[in-house]
Parts: C-alpha cells; structure tokens; sequence
C-alpha cells in the first residue's frame, strides 16, 4: 500500500509485485529474504533495477537488469559518496564487522572513514551517535540515515540511493563489477560448551597467529550465536588458499578444545 504510491511519478515503466497481502503470505517467496524471485522478474522485464524490502519494509536489497544482487554494502558505498558530496556526511560511515572489507578500500580512496561495530541496528545506531556519522548499516540491506529516520527504513534507504545514483551519475549497470568484493568463508560449528572454548587460552593463541598470517591480507572473527550453541568463523581475504588455511586452522583448534571440555 505505501510502495506504489511512492513510484507513482516515476518516470519510466515501473511494476509493483507482490503487494496484495492476505495475513499468511507476507515474505513468502518474495521479498529480501527470497530476492531469486525478483532478480527473475527483473531479468525477464528487462529492467534496469529490481527492489525488494522485507514484511516491515526495514530493510531493503535490489538486483542490477543482470540479476546481480546490489545489497547493504554497495547502497552503503553509494550514499555515502553522495552524502560527503552534499557535506552532510558526518565523520564518515558505520558498517558492522560483516560488511565486505572492499567497502573500507574504496570509502578510504574518497577520504571516507569507516566505523566497525558488532552486528544488529541498535549497535550500528549506538556507534553512528557516538561517531557523529549520519549514515550506517548492514549487509542485510538494514541502512540508517539519520537525517531522514531513526531506524531503518527500507522505503528511505531506497529513495535515497536511487536519488544518489542520479546525483552522482552512476551506471548501475557497472556497481557490482566495480565493487571488487573479498573472498569470505562463514562457518558454524556446532558447540555446546562455546563459553568456555571462546574464553580459551589455546583458542586465542590460535585467534593471534591468524591475526598475524592475515595482516594487510584480511581478517577474521569468531563470535557465538546468540541464540543457538554455536560457534561461527568469519575469514575474509584476497588469499582463498590464505583464506581457507586460517578457517581450518580456527575449526581444528575450537573442535579440540570442545572435545577437551573447553580446557
């Protein structure tokens, strides 16, 4: 109801799909969640840009007319180019630690600093007040611009990025192929003593040497789920073979560990 009035004066030929909620069949087989749906209708439309937001509409995620999906991290890219060109940036970007680390090299070539914080909005919102940055977000397609809301907004994060698309006159045709994403590798393990293996003296010796194989090369991360017994190693870097060493390396140690009741 809220999505086709916003397009309405949009110039060119735009389709609303999916909008006819019945109180069962929100996100299913649409939406942020399943984006296979739009990049299809996209391709077969021959349109340039497919948008999908989520049930709530506080996220959104879109596709390029070749179906290629233009997520959190590339509309972070954009709209903070455009925001630095308007001087209403702040002190630069908010982007948790799961955003692909390209984000960082290209906003540092525009002079545009970018501020690591833990993954969930209200972290993201916490750093962005405590940096004085008026733009953050998260891979998900969870992106929020202060000037304009004080949450997440996928109906203002699309406006906003299509508006700073045509400010800076970029191609979106060419975004993906431009940002040149890292190889990441995300694993889970299942592990039911997980504090005690984080808290290890083995598994941070480990955490150390990886940090050490991956510097200016990558980085990595081992966090718990907050919500299931489970462990997740995060490693990121130009170096699959690099890459995938240090995943192997920080699997082996924590399963050692977890065997060992987390000594």
């Amino acid at each position: 109801s809220l999505v086709g009035p916003l397009f309405k004066n949009w110039k060119g030929k735009v389709s609303i799909l999916a909008n006819e909620p019945d109180g069962l069949n929100i996100n299913f087989g649409v939406g942020v969640t399943n984006i296979d749906f739009l990049r299809e209708k996209t391709i077969n439309a021959k349109a340039e840009i497919g948008i999908a937001f989520d049930g709530d509409t506080d996220r959104v995620l879109m596709c390029d007319g070749k179906g290629r999906t233009i997520d959190g991290d590339i509309m972070l890219w954009v709209i903070a180019r455009w925001l630095k060109s308007k001087g209403s940036l702040g002190s630069g970007l908010v982007a948790t630690v799961m955003s692909n680390m390209v984000l960082e090299d290209l906003l540092n070539k525009e002079g545009i600093k970018v501020f690591r914080c833990g993954v969930g909005d209200r972290y993201v919102l916490d750093t962005m007040r405590r940096e004085n940055c008026r733009i953050g977000g998260e891979q998900s397609g969870h992106i929020i611009a202060l000037d304009y809301a004080n949450t997440g907004d996928g109906l203002c994060s699309s406006i906003l990025f299509l508006r700073a698309l045509a400010d800076l006159g970029e191609d979106i045709s060419t975004l993906v192929d431009r940002f040149d994403r890292y190889p990441q590798i995300l694993r889970n393990l299942k592990i039911e003593n997980k504090s005690f293996v984080l808290g290890s003296s083995k598994l941070i010796e480990a955490e150390k040497q990886a940090q050490v194989h991956l510097r200016n090369k990558g980085r990595m991360l081992l966090r718990p789920s907050g919500t299931e017994p489970l462990i997740r190693i995060f490693v990121e870097s130009r170096d699959p073979d690099l890459m995938n060493a240090t995943a192997d390396m920080l699997e082996k140690t924590i399963l050692e560990i977890a065997e060992a009741g987390g000594k």
